[in-house]
């Protein structure tokens, strides 16, 4: 289950959503949304965020909905029929799926319906998911030629959860040698990567995920690249 956010905040949304979004209620052609704005917080555990966009035909006319579009494919809608009465209700439930993602993120449901007349209604989900994991850098770098050195990169707790373990994909890539070390343990831990080789150029992720006290995940995925 998700948990709705108490305190709006403010993020740079599309044009296309724009003032659309500055009004709790709006109504286009014959149907009015109850809202267009949904903004959830993830909780540990969680694999995906809800939301349910509740409409009504407040219109004298018949109108069905020609189109549902998430804006990407981490997304899907789904609507119980497309073809509503006047007076009659129904929802849209948008369903994004969290993934490895952390941080703000926003996923649009385009609404098209047979009026010509009237745009496309944009349902914005807004979800923030908490990173429990920092690490950095997410991006290692050889160049072609160069000595194959172990490069680091820092994990490290966010907050008052203590890591109780840190673990690679497997199985690794095999261009790819890769061990971790705790510095301060449950707190911050070094993971040390070098490429098999840099004689051509290589391009490939190394996974992995930390467990933190509570039973908590967090995926984690740093680039290597040889260019």
């Amino acid at each position: 289950m998700m948990k709705p956010k108490s305190a709006f905040f403010r993020y740079p949304i599309a044009s296309l959503v724009g003032a659309a979004l500055l009004l709790p209620v709006l109504g286009l052609g014959a149907l009015t949304w109850q809202t267009q704005l949904i903004e959830l917080t993830s909780r540990p555990g969680d694999k995906e965020a809800i939301g349910l966009f509740y409409f009504e035909n407040s219109g004298k006319a018949t109108v069905t909905i020609t189109s549902v579009q998430p804006s990407c494919g981490c997304t899907t809608a789904e609507l119980e029929k497309r073809t509503y009465a006047p007076g009659e209700s129904g929802k849209i439930k948008a369903v994004f799926t969290l993934g490895d993602r952390v941080g703000e993120q926003e996923k649009v449901v385009y609404v098209v319906t047979d009026d010509p007349s009237v745009r496309p209604v944009s349902l914005v989900l807004h979800v923030m998911i908490p990173e429990y994991l920092n690490y950095t850098p997410r991006l290692l770098m050889w160049n072609v030629g160069e000595a194959t050195v172990d490069k680091i990169t820092t994990l490290s707790a966010n907050g008052k959860l203590r890591i109780t373990s840190v673990a690679l994909a497997s199985p690794a890539p095999s261009e790819v040698t890769s061990r971790v070390e705790p510095v301060e343990p449950g707190v911050r831990y070094r993971l040390y990567v070098r490429p098999a080789s840099t004689a051509k150029v290589m391009n490939t992720p190394l996974a992995g995920v930390a467990t933190f006290a509570d039973g908590t995940t967090q995926p984690f995925k740093v680039y290597v690249l040889v260019r």
